[in-house]
């Protein structure tokens, strides 16, 4: 595959897909769209690499992805004597190093690098919501009386009277939310 010979450096936001020898990505990198990267060697300028977006992102390194700690121009500035190769200038595209040929001057250590995918703009305060404070309130409906009953009308004619048992039903609980509401 031809492509995996290339050595690219790519300052725009990503999106689509990346093969390459050796990816080149600056310390701040945007995602413009879903985005895919096949690469030998995955290398982020600078210490604390950030990559935001609000898209997919799948990586795909054959070797450990690295950090130079420094520019690519830094790092390339350091390896003059050895190498003839050079950034963009003008508009003409430079030759740039595989990573290979200037990993010695990579920075040996740990490093974070982060991969925010979240669609989260983090140079704006998080707004958290906060659930209403809800407030209970007594309702009640007695629903449509017949004028003519004054103390609950049995047309049933049953003579049970339903007013006189829903009156002690109510009792009952009017005296159990007393007692659990003093204790």
């Amino acid at each position: 595959m031809p492509e995996m010979q290339q050595v690219r450096r790519e300052t725009a936001p990503l999106k689509g897909a990346y093969i390459a020898d050796t990816l080149y990505l600056p310390e701040h990198v945007e995602l413009g769209g879903h985005t895919v990267i096949l690469v030998k060697n995955l290398v982020f300028e600078g210490r604390a690499p950030v990559v935001r977006g609000s898209y997919d992102l799948h990586l795909f390194p054959t070797q450990p992805v690295a950090v130079l700690g420094t520019t690519l121009a830094e790092a390339m500035r350091k390896k003059a004597g050895v190498l003839n190769v050079g950034l963009e200038r003008g508009g003409k595209p430079g030759s740039l190093p595989r990573f290979s040929q200037i990993s010695d001057v990579a920075e040996k250590r740990t490093h974070t690098i982060v991969f925010d995918v979240s669609g989260r703009d983090a140079s704006k305060p998080e707004v958290r919501v906060r659930p209403s404070s809800a407030q209970l309130r007594s309702v009640s409906w007695g629903g449509v009386q017949d004028p003519g009953c004054t103390k609950g009308c049995n047309k049933s004619g049953d003579s049970h009277n339903p007013a006189d048992e829903a009156s002690e039903v109510g009792r009952w609980a009017y005296d159990v939310f007393l007692t659990t509401t003093k204790q």
